[in-house]
């Protein structure tokens, strides 16, 4: 079964550390599968993008599968410009 992260409205530098405790449980936590919801996403910076690539490249060492569930464009345009959509595995969404 798959665990689900739901992101908050805003992910930049001012909550990225408080969401970084919550993502690190749920990567231990994980088997299988994670999905990161990120349909309320409306708000994004570089330490957000940042903390969610930690998150991607974590579940890659640990062998699991990522999943988005309803990235928003805000979102998918804001890792395009950073080059980053292959490692976000947007290439599927």
């Amino acid at each position: 079964m798959s665990q689900v992260i739901q992101l908050p409205e805003s992910l930049t530098i001012h909550y990225a550390s408080e969401q970084m405790v919550a993502m690190k449980k749920a990567i231990a936590d994980a088997s299988g599968e994670l999905t990161i919801d990120a349909s309320a996403l409306e708000t994004i910076d570089t330490s957000g993008i940042q903390l969610l690539l930690v998150v991607v490249e974590s579940l890659a060492e640990k062998g699991l599968k990522l999943r988005w569930l309803n990235p928003s464009e805000l979102f998918v345009s804001s890792v395009a410009n950073l080059g980053l959509s292959t490692k976000f595995q947007f290439a599927s969404v």
